[in-house]
């Protein structure tokens, strides 16, 4: 089968922390969209909300340029979440709360990708 040619995209390695309040994101994924074509770069976050952006499944990185970003993935619920007197159990369970559609189905975040970057962090809010 032909091999794709990769050494001829300038791919660039990107990895970050993503933090949600202050504490970091776990099993969030992160794109990184190529916008008007819809090719994006991709990373998932760890326990510590650390992600590394994968260009196709056997290669990391990403093109250089201006991208649009989307972070989709569940708020961490509070630790006194369901402590309340009177309060329905599974009103709330654990990761139920998607992050603020202003990060991924109505994102404002946008990022340009340039031949140095290697830490792109965000640091989001949820209110």
């Amino acid at each position: 089968p032909p091999q794709a040619d990769y050494a001829s995209l300038g791919l660039v390695e990107i990895s970050g922390t993503i933090t949600l309040d202050g504490r970091p994101l776990a099993g969030a994924t992160i794109y990184f969209h190529n916008k008007p074509e819809r090719v994006y770069s991709w990373g998932v976050t760890d326990a510590n909300g650390r992600y590394h952006l994968n260009f196709d499944s056997r290669k990391s990185g990403i093109m250089p340029g201006d991208k649009s970003i989307e972070i989709l993935g569940s708020a961490p619920v509070p630790e006194n979440a369901g402590d309340g007197e009177g309060e329905d159990p599974g009103a709330r369970s654990a990761g139920s709360e998607q992050l603020p559609a202003r990060y991924n189905a109505q994102s404002t975040l946008t990022y340009t990708v340039t031949q140095s970057d290697d830490q792109v962090n965000f640091d989001l809010t949820s209110d």
